[in-house]
């Protein structure tokens, strides 16, 4: 009889291969598998330095946030070539020069080409150009007329923003080169130190905005018009200035392509991308 149940007992157990592969395998799944698990690190992405001037609605730094149309074209490129960004405010184009030729910055928002910049930075695509106005703001009352640009001849004017034109070179204007600081030049306006600011509109635009000095400066007769295209910029010190100059020049193409870089530039002007074409 005991024999009889130790050859019941033997048959009961006596699994087929395939059962016994199974069975093995459902252990190894609940008791997590003998070998330990292998963990690869996540490589990091890289950081991409990105100046940002303070240029109306073009980019903004406000209260310690960074936003506007070429701050979310940069935040675009970033994304489709797996970048992070970290921001660095610059204050003037002495500033930006500095930053770049001390690599302290990889890239800047946007800029114009002038063969003096070549020396330091790369232009890459532009993905815009600018219908660039430059006006010319007298103080109210004061007597002085400028219907032309020989008018501003023999005469102090502060520039901001607005090395566009002929002003720069001509030595017969006193000039006195603001930056991108408007309140000063309004300022120095207003006390009597310069006869006249010449400005770019729509920095004058967004400073004015509110009736800030409504009732104290005229706007002259005189304007200046031109139409420009804005690059994107790498410096020639940065380590992506090989490299990523055609990728990002590839990433705006595409983005003018598929209409993002209007999409971006209406959040801010809405209906002005005509003024803002490739």
């Amino acid at each position: 009889m005991y024999e009889h149940y130790f050859v019941a007992l033997r048959k009961l157990v006596n699994f087929n291969n395939k059962t016994a592969g199974l069975f093995l395998g459902l252990f190894i799944i609940l008791t997590g598998g003998c070998e330990p698990k292998v963990t690869y690190p996540v490589k990091s992405k890289q950081t991409l330095r990105l100046g940002v001037g303070n240029y109306y609605f073009w980019n903004i730094y406000s209260d310690g946030q960074f936003s506007g149309a070429v701050v979310d074209i940069w935040r675009e490129i970033a994304k489709q070539n797996n970048l992070e960004i970290d921001f660095i405010l610059i204050e003037s184009m002495q500033h930006l020069q500095t930053a770049m030729e001390d690599n302290s910055i990889d890239v800047f928002c946007s800029l114009r080409k002038t063969p003096e910049r070549t020396d330091y930075m790369c232009f890459i695509e532009p993905p815009f150009r600018t219908k660039l106005k430059v006006l010319t703001y007298v103080k109210a009352d004061s007597g002085i007329f400028i219907e032309k640009y020989e008018d501003m001849h023999g005469k102090n004017i502060a520039l901001v923003d607005a090395g566009y034109d002929r002003l720069n070179s001509d030595a017969n204007i006193n000039k006195e080169t603001i930056g991108w600081n408007t309140a000063e030049a309004f300022d120095k306006l207003l006390t009597g130190n310069v006869d006249a600011v010449h400005i770019s509109e729509w920095r004058a635009i967004w400073y004015l905005r509110d009736g800030k000095h409504e009732d104290q400066i005229d706007r002259a007769n005189y304007t200046y018009s031109e139409y420009h295209p804005c690059y994107l910029v790498i410096s020639k010190k940065s380590a992506f200035a090989e490299k990523w100059k055609d990728i990002f020049g590839q990433t705006i193409k595409q983005m003018i392509d598929d209409d993002t870089m209007k999409r971006i530039v209406d959040l801010y002007i809405p209906g002005w991308y005509e003024y803002y074409l490739p």
